[in-house]
């Protein structure tokens, strides 16, 4: 257990590290910030979107903002290691999922969209085990029930590392390009289903790899 407690600390510290180099060589571009600045101006509540894999952009992303994000992590142990940089960061934390026996992590989710500030929520939306770009539809019908714009948040690299992982997970080398890229609010329709959430994130997946030519 306590050589555990080591691994974990030490792998957080050199993923720290790791991070810190690619933020610091790489030029990052945010494309699409107006498209979400009537919400930041308002406080409005906001879920924010990106499929497993693409995680770390909107975090780059909400690392540069004085208002920070909640972020849904799963319990799961291989979890922690990323739930303790975020912490560092400043980003507040949901344990759980929203999906199987995840009605305590949706209650939390309504009661902080229904909050006047501070009610901005990332979520991968096919965490945390997949299937790859496969929508989970808890945390979206809890955006709809709370009226939260919904807005994907994803991006590329124009070089990275792609892990052999089910995620296909991206980690950006460093003296990269970065690309972020935020949609407009996805607008809801009263026949939505879970496809139409698929193609709204896969749509600006494409764009961001569109504009970094991969």
């Amino acid at each position: 257990m306590i050589l555990k407690l080591i691994r974990d600390k030490l792998l957080c510290l050199a993923l720290r590290i790791v991070i810190k180099v690619i933020l610091i060589t790489s030029k990052i571009k945010i494309i699409g910030e107006d498209n979400i600045e009537l919400i930041i101006k308002n406080k409005l509540p906001m879920l924010m979107c990106v499929w497993h894999g693409r995680l770390l952009f909107p975090c780059i992303w909400a690392k540069t903002r004085r208002k920070k994000p909640w972020i849904v992590a799963s319990n799961h142990r291989d979890a922690q290691i990323i739930v303790n940089i975020f912490k560092k960061w400043n980003f507040k934390i949901i344990r759980g999922s929203s999906g199987k026996g995840g009605k305590k992590v949706t209650d939390k989710m309504e009661m902080i969209f229904c909050r006047g500030e501070d009610n901005w929520i990332g979520v991968t939306n096919d965490g945390p085990k997949g299937p790859i770009q496969i929508a989970k539809p808890g945390s979206i019908k809890t955006a709809i029930k709370s009226k939260a714009n919904i807005v994907s948040i994803t991006g590329s690299s124009s070089k990275a590392w792609r892990f052999n992982t089910w995620d296909e997970f991206m980690l950006p080398k460093p003296f990269s390009t970065i690309i972020i890229n935020i949609s407009k609010p996805l607008q809801i329709t009263d026949d939505y289903n879970l496809n139409d959430i698929n193609d709204f994130i896969n749509k600006e997946q494409l764009k961001a790899d569109t504009l970094i030519n991969l």
